[in-house]
């Protein structure tokens, strides 16, 4: 789509697969809109495929955990000090009209703080949960004078009683997935498994070899299975291909299809994040696996999950409040226990049907449809306020 001159410039900034897929949809909107001008972002391939500049491919920097944060950090931190400052500088010499950014505080943070220093207007679109922030990061949220789009009605709540300018918007998956097929919900004499390792590098190395033992494993009760993997962008697609002479029983690999895929699944393996509630208004039982490596990561995952309140990983536990799907972490993560659950969720009539039951509780919990668009109205109206105001500075010059 060619840039008109003239519009609105728009930044966006995301930090993963997730964000980037689930901010798509709101700059779809607004180009379709006719709203928007030039795009720049720090974010993935599907904004670069919507026609935005990306300044920075920030894919490889999603951690899971904090030591692999560290690490990443250490390992890349000049990288992303590089890109903050390219940012500061784009923001100085040809600011964009409003800057969006996608969950990721770690990076969005620092973002959001130059935008403020530089008078740029900003949309927090899918805020980070306020248990998830760390001390030293309130101060920024505390000076802030963004607008959070908040697709969880307690989180606006939350944020309202920090001061600050939310608005429950409900939750854009809906839009995506409403009108999709759902998965089926008997399952035959040939189940199929969906396999979805994550969009993070570490994720997707320490469970694809958890997912693979535990595939092999349930096959030989299940020989009928088929068994498909889902690779989440690029980074991802190469190591989960790297990792294909390993398997020992035929598996299929598809490339960013995660919802065609789950659409056919009677059941998923699938990493904590955003696919755990996707699968979830698909109608799919999922078997949710996290590892954090370190010991720092085991003291953080103790002390921060009972700070926030939740006893939970997984999205539709946490947002129902009690274990509905199985949750396996570290030590857990292995062939055996995968396979257990598996077979309960796949066998076990009763305990399937409850499970399905469950799921379908949480949609009502995410809003009506229209959250893309409710989107799009907040940012053109920002838009529109940075336009007037630069107009009345360019008349008082």
């Amino acid at each position: 789509m060619g840039q008109a001159a003239g519009k609105p410039k728009l930044f966006i900034s995301t930090g993963c697969s997730s964000s980037d897929i689930l901010v798509a949809p709101l700059v779809a909107e607004l180009q379709q809109r006719q709203a928007v001008g030039e795009i720049v972002a720090m974010g993935g391939e599907p904004l670069r495929e919507l026609g935005a500049r990306l300044i920075f491919d920030s894919t490889p920097l999603s951690t899971i955990g904090t030591a692999h944060g560290i690490t990443m950090f250490l390992g890349k931190g000049f990288k992303l000090l590089k890109a903050l400052k390219q940012i500061k500088h784009e923001f100085k010499t040809n600011p964009p009209d409003l800057a969006i950014l996608v969950d990721n505080a770690g990076i969005n943070f620092r973002v959001m703080s130059i935008a403020k220093q530089c008078g740029i207007p900003v949309l927090f679109y899918v805020p980070p949960e306020l248990w998830s922030v760390w001390w030293f990061e309130r101060g920024i949220l505390a000076g802030s004078n963004a607008k959070f789009a908040s697709i969880f009605q307690s989180q606006a709540d939350e944020y309202h009683q920090l001061g600050l300018d939310a608005e429950w918007i409900g939750h854009p998956i809906v839009d995506l997935l409403d009108k999709l097929p759902k998965a089926p919900r008997e399952v035959g004499s040939h189940p199929v498994i969906g396999l979805f390792p994550g969009s993070r590098r570490q994720e997707v190395k320490q469970l694809l070899w958890s997912m693979r033992e535990g595939a092999a494993l349930l096959q030989q009760s299940e020989p009928n299975a088929k068994f498909i993997i889902c690779a989440a962008n690029p980074m991802a697609h190469r190591i989960i291909k790297r990792d294909l002479p390993n398997w020992k029983i035929p598996v299929e690999v598809r490339y960013r299809q995660s919802h065609a895929v789950l659409s056919e699944c009677h059941l998923a393996f699938a990493c904590s994040g955003t696919v755990t509630l996707e699968a979830t208004l698909m109608g799919v039982p999922i078997v949710a696996m996290y590892r954090l490596a370190g010991i720092l990561d085991n003291l953080v995952q103790k002390l921060v999950l009972p700070i926030g309140k939740y006893n939970h990983f997984s999205l539709p536990n946490v947002l129902l409040g009690r274990k509905v799907v199985p949750e396996l972490g570290n030590k857990d993560v292995n062939a055996e226990r995968i396979t257990k659950e598996a077979l309960r969720l796949l066998r076990d009539t009763d305990a399937r049907t409850t499970v399905l039951d469950s799921l379908a509780e949480v949609r009502p919990m995410l809003g009506e449809a229209g959250a893309v668009q409710r989107a799009a109205d907040i940012a053109e109206k920002l838009m529109s306020g940075t336009s007037t105001r630069r107009s009345a500075d360019r008349q008082a010059a």
